[in-house]
């Protein structure tokens, strides 16, 4: 907890300070939900183990737009949990952190953009099993879609879906995670 509050003071310190540079300065707030695709993860622990791999997700941060197709962004990002169960008991999967991207859109007239991403996103990573629990840190890299709606000048609407690719990668179980979200934009300008 102690380090989401730091998390949260950073990314509330680099929002109040890029609002100083107000040309193309944004913010913005995505919510939605996170799914890890467990590929081999849950069969590794127990061939009769099943999964809750859909959970609450987020991404929160600013972005600094240098012309109408080209951005970055940077904030908080948190992937939820995968809860797994088995005869030898119950863990869980779950990564937050960081998340930096690039992104790249194309107006579809005046007011409808879409728009891709990619990304290098540090994450902590923590399993915990009733035999072992781990944490650490790792740079997971994404990729998305999505599709944005001018609602006037300040104001933006978004929807996007994005691949987290081996966000989990511990003892041999490997997992991706998605984040199908829907999002806010404010700008500065």
């Amino acid at each position: 907890m102690k380090y989401f509050k730091h998390l949260l003071a950073a990314v509330a310190f680099g929002a109040a300070t890029t609002a100083a540079f107000a040309g193309d300065t944004y913010l913005y707030g995505d919510l939605g939900q996170s799914t890890y695709q467990d590929n081999d993860a849950v069969n590794r622990l127990n061939p009769g183990a099943s999964a809750d791999k859909s959970d609450f997700g987020f991404n929160l941060g600013a972005g600094y737009r240098f012309n109408q197709n080209f951005a970055v962004e940077g904030g908080y990002l948190n992937l939820g949990k995968m809860n797994v169960n088995s005869a030898s008991g119950h863990g869980d999967f779950k990564a937050q952190g960081l998340a930096f991207q690039a992104v790249g859109s194309v107006p579809l007239g005046d007011r409808f953009s879409v728009y891709g991403t990619l990304g290098l996103n540090p994450l902590q990573v923590k399993t915990s099993f009733p035999t072992s629990s781990s944490s650490g840190w790792r740079v997971a890299p994404s990729a998305g879609l999505g599709v944005g709606f001018k609602v006037n000048d300040q104001v933006g609407l978004r929807a996007g879906y994005a691949r987290y690719f081996n966000v989990v990668d511990d003892n041999g179980m490997k997992s991706d995670a998605d984040l199908l979200s829907a999002g806010l934009t404010y700008s500065f300008k």
